[in-house]
């Protein structure tokens, strides 16, 4: 419906604007029939009126069914009251889908190197401390900024060109060394400190390090 209602919008602008030109540089008008203007602009006060009454009866984002799967999405507010938030652990990590899935996003501000915010997520509260948490990113952003050596970039790369790739085949490139770090770390820090108290870091890799995901349960 918000789609016939874009399309009809636009053609009728584009058709105002064709007017509005013609009559600017002299140009006759073409003869363009003028019932199917009017029939774009009845079918877009239509769908405009279609619109506007559900959208102020559209249930609110507060009381709407929770899914079975939740999925992260970016900050928009405080977490609704009837989120899982807040509450103790409920089922096992691995078995039962989380109840919901905190987002920890990128820190643009050191430039292209990929490293997470450590701003602490309130929804995290009653489960680790702020310093904990801290210490989590500060761990996983160190690892990171070592994958992304240029030095060990430069003398692989060099190895490569000079071997004509055949290094790579018996030499593994520093970048997938620590990744395997990075994943081992994660393995490490969801063992010993966030499965217990109910969290699981997911490995950031599957969403090519946009974002970090920690479940909820």
């Amino acid at each position: 419906m918000q789609k016939r209602c874009g399309v009809a919008f636009c053609l009728f602008v584009l058709y105002s604007l064709l007017q509005i030109s013609f009559v600017l540089i002299g140009v006759p008008q073409p003869c363009l029939s003028q019932s199917a203007l009017l029939t774009a602009f009845s079918s877009l006060s239509c769908h405009a009126l279609v619109l506007i009454y559900d959208m102020s009866h559209v249930i609110p984002r507060n009381s709407r069914q929770r899914t079975l799967i939740p999925h992260s999405s970016y900050y928009f507010g405080p977490p609704p009251p009837g989120s899982a938030y807040g509450t103790a652990p409920v089922g096992h990590i691995g078995v039962h889908h989380p109840r919901e899935i905190v987002r920890i996003e990128r820190d643009y501000t050191g430039g292209e190197v990929i490293q997470f915010s450590p701003v602490y997520p309130l929804e995290l509260e009653g489960r680790i401390t702020p310093t904990q948490f801290h210490e989590t990113i500060n761990n996983i952003n160190e690892i990171l900024i070592s994958a992304y050596s240029l030095r060990h970039s430069f003398v692989y790369n060099v190895m490569a060109v000079a071997t004509l790739q055949l290094s790579t085949l018996v030499a593994t490139s520093h970048y997938t060394k620590e990744m395997r770090r990075l994943e081992r770390k994660i393995d490490e820090l969801n063992t010993q400190l966030y499965n217990p108290v109910g969290l699981n870091i997911l490995w950031p890799r599957k969403v090519a390090f946009l974002f970090l995901e920690i479940e909820y349960y």
